[in-house]
Formats: structure tokens, sequence, C-alpha cells
């Protein structure tokens, strides 16, 4: 099906403005990522070149900030990034924490926040898990005593994904011990040099530093940064979780994913020889599986595409997040598990300096196994991350069948 006029004029303007300013160190720095989270640095850049024309808040609402685009814009804006090999960002701030702000915050959280996240200035973590209340997230204890104008923090959150190089952070807090568990939680918003946070580094399996446990030793922070009325977070907390798992601008960072490691499957496969010393794409059980994978994308795709479509901008989905999630998880870990098989005695090696941006250390056997391990290590995460398979399974229920 042809596109509109105005949709290839969009196109057009995207694919030049990108091929103008992703430079080539992004681009490298976008292939080298096997995790979450591409390099700070690249994160920075690539929202300050999409700011330039309005872009990198496609999720807000147009009166703080979005522009407004139709949902053949937003898919068209994919597939150009995809295209040319943009870096992403994945961090916790325009399409999770942001859009909470867009929907809760004050006209002075508004003022303070947006501008700089939008165009890279701050980078955001999240401070959610605890190490006792990963997925019962609403067992947290990080307490917050109130102090005056202010809050008094003591406790830690952890796996707190860029807590090393954030600008700033937002944290589930316990302002109350009464009722729920769930009723007694705040949500606020602290610079993340404030005095008394201290964070310690978690590398992964794959020898990359992304996750943190972030200490709290008597934080003070002011009562002005408590997004939304004290005791009343978990809502806020729940609606950012729909956008996390994939609703309204979530699914931006997890969809080109999907796309890169499936391309990155296909070359890999084409070039790695089967016992037969024929490319992989030759064995048929091998070509069976690539294809249920592909067919099995494309469905989650359209089905992204579907929810995007209905939703507004700002506008969480609620528990259409879990499904997203739910098929989103075991299918990047699936194609990591194929590219291993591609890669066969060539995977092993785990590249952990020569697959760094600008790295001087030669890769260990051909290009194309630069990155395998790593990538199918770091992918055991993804059914942990942001709820396993049964919390979700478990909320679906809940909120569809009504139990």
């Amino acid at each position: 099906m042809s596109e509109l006029p105005e949709d290839t004029a969009f196109r057009r303007e995207v694919r030049e403005h990108l091929e103008k300013r992703v430079t080539h160190e992004l681009r490298e720095a976008a292939r080298l990522t096997v995790g979450f989270h591409p390099p700070v640095w690249a994160t920075r850049q690539w929202l300050g070149l999409l700011a330039e024309k309005g872009w990198s808040t496609p999720y807000w609402p147009v009166e703080d900030g979005g522009p407004g685009w139709s949902p053949s814009q937003f898919t068209i804006f994919e597939e150009e990034c995809e295209r040319i090999g943009a870096p992403r960002d994945a961090t916790a701030g325009i399409n999770l924490v942001g859009q909470c702000i867009v929907r809760y915050g004050t006209p002075e959280q508004k003022a303070r926040y947006l501008p700089p996240m939008a165009d890279g200035r701050e980078i955001w973590a999240q401070g959610y898990s605890e190490p006792n209340a990963g997925s019962d997230l609403a067992s947290l204890q990080l307490r917050a005593e109130s102090d005056g104008d202010d809050y008094v923090l003591n406790g830690s959150k952890i796996w707190t994904s860029l807590a090393h190089q954030a600008d700033c952070i937002f944290a589930l807090v316990r302002t109350s011990g009464e009722g729920k568990k769930q009723q007694g939680i705040s949500f606020l918003l602290m610079d993340a040099k404030t005095p008394g946070i201290t964070v310690r580094p978690l590398p992964n399996i794959a020898g990359d530093h992304e996750f943190n446990q972030v200490f709290f030793s008597d934080v003070r922070a002011p009562k002005s940064q408590r997004l939304g009325e004290e005791n009343q977070g978990w809502t806020i907390a729940r609606v950012l979780l729909s956008f996390e798992h994939g609703g309204a601008g979530g699914g931006a960072a997890i969809r080109p994913q999907r796309s890169k490691q499936l391309k990155v499957l296909r070359e890999v496969a084409r070039q790695a020889p089967s016992s037969g010393a024929v490319s992989m794409l030759a064995d048929a059980d091998f070509a069976h599986r690539l294809a249920a994978a592909e067919i099995d994308e494309l469905a989650v795709n359209l089905v992204e595409t579907r929810l995007a479509a209905i939703t507004e901008p700002g506008e969480a989905i609620g528990i259409n997040g879990s499904i997203s999630k739910l098929r989103h998880a075991p299918m990047v870990q699936l194609l990591a598990e194929l590219e291993m098989r591609a890669l066969g005695y060539d995977g092993v090696a785990l590249q952990t300096e020569a697959r760094q941006p600008g790295a001087t250390t030669p890769p260990v056997g051909p290009d194309y196994a630069l990155l395998g391990t790593a990538r199918y290590l770091a992918k055991r995460a993804q059914t942990i991350a942001g709820g396993t398979p049964e919390v979700h399974t478990n909320n679906m229920a809940r909120q569809l069948l009504r139990l």
C-alpha cells in the first residue's frame, strides 16, 4: 500500500535529518549495545539531535512538547531510526517518568524537569526495586520520614539502571505504614547527586555495568519534589509500569531491540557455516525456527502498532502492557539462543574488551561472532526485568477475568 503524500514528505524529512546528524560513532555505539542501554554520551547526543526538530518526545501531548504525530508518522519515524542504525533512548526519562510528570506534575515540576529531559541534558534512573521488594514491589521499605518541608530518606534500591551516570532519579518511598502496603507509598523526584546517596556498581553476567545498588542515608528531599499526593504514589507507579511494559511509548525501546536482533540473526546465519560447510540458512531445522520467530515478531509488532494507534499521547494502556511484555521477553531470548546455535564454537568467547566503542583489542574469530555471547547472557534477564511472567499473568487474570 502506497504512502500518503504527506507521509512521504515526512519520511524524507526524517531521513535527511538523521543522515545528516547521526554520526558513525553513534551508529557504532548502537551496534555494540547488547543490553538495555547505549552509552550515556550516545543517549545525550541522540536526544539532542532529535530535540532540534522537536522529535525527542513523540508520546508527550502537544501542549507539553510532543510533536502531535499521526500513527503512520510514529511508524515512519521508527522505521527510519532502525534503517540508519541509531542509538535509542532506553533510559527511565522521556518514555517513563516523563509521561508521569506530564500527567501528574505541577506547572513548576513540568518547567523544571521536562525541558532538560527532552534534549538529553538530564538522564534519569528508576528507583523501584529493593533487595526485598522486586516483583512484589509494594513491599518496598525505603523510608521517607517527614521533617518540615523535607522528607528524610533511609534505605536502598537495587538493579537501578544507570544510577552511576544519571543526573536525576525518581523513587518510590514509604511515607506511611498504615493500611494496605500499597496505600503508604509516595513518588519522589530527586537530584541523583543529593548528599547521602551512594551508588554501588553491580556488573551483569556479560561484564557490563548497567545495574547498581543505591543507598540512601539521611537524604533530604524537598516535599515540593513529590509527584502527586502523599501516600498516592502507587497509582502513579502502576501507570509508569504500563509504559515500561510496552504501552504508550515504552515499546519505543523494545520493538527496535527485537528488530535489531532479527536483522543481526539473519546476517549471522547467512555467514556462519553449518556442519556441511554451507550457510546455516541451509539447515532445515534452523531455517524453520528462524521463520517461526520472524512470524511471531511480526504478530507482536502488529499488536503493539494497534495499541499505539488507539492510545492517546500520555495515556496509560493498563494491562495491555503486560500482554506486550509477555510476548517480547521470551522472544528476544529465543533470538539470542538461535544466534548462539548459528555461531557454534565461534560464540564461546566473551569479548568484553573488544566490543567497547573505540576498542583497540582485536576480536577473537570472525567479526560477526563478536557480540553473540554477550547478547545471549544479557537477554537472560529479560524475563525478570520489569516483572516476571508469573506476576504479569496473575495481573492479567485479576483484571481481565476479575478474579
